[in-house]
């Protein structure tokens, strides 16, 4: 908890403290396994690194020009699919043992998510147009 936040000075504590329960809203469900999980990582990799930029791989694929100095978003240079055969490759990379890839407390996080008894509110949906941005680029997209 931030030390601004006046409940501390008065005494609360964060520790052991259901902030869900008392102000009786739905827990936080929100499993990131599209990214982590369902979908399958490419290797990072570091191509070239200056005291200027880092030229990389990003897990999703994407190759990019990341600056170290100020502030900006990454130059992307490149993209995992670039051609029918790249998406027929990702696909079949992407179809391979799903169940492998699930964290080994999956069916607790299952349990205790199913016995919440409430509605489970979303905290993160990436859109239509996401996916295909991130796997194509803007322009090919």
């Amino acid at each position: 908890m931030p030390e601004n936040v006046t409940w501390p000075r008065l005494g609360y504590t964060s520790v052991g403290f259901d902030y869900f329960k008392y102000f009786d809203i739905a827990k936080n469900g929100y499993l990131a396994i599209e990214n982590y999980y369902f979908w399958l990582q490419f290797e990072y990799i570091i191509f070239e690194e200056t005291d200027e930029y880092r030229l990389e791989r990003t897990v999703e694929g994407i190759t990019h020009k990341d600056w170290k100095k100020g502030m900006g978003m990454p130059a992307s240079l490149a993209y995992p699919i670039k051609c029918r055969k790249d998406f027929d490759e990702y696909r079949e990379r992407q179809n391979s043992n799903v169940e492998e890839r699930l964290p080994e407390d999956w069916g607790k996080l299952v349990k205790e998510i199913n016995e919440q008894g409430d509605a489970i509110p979303l905290s993160h949906v990436h859109g239509f147009f996401a996916v295909p941005r991130e796997l194509k680029g803007v322009e090919a997209s």
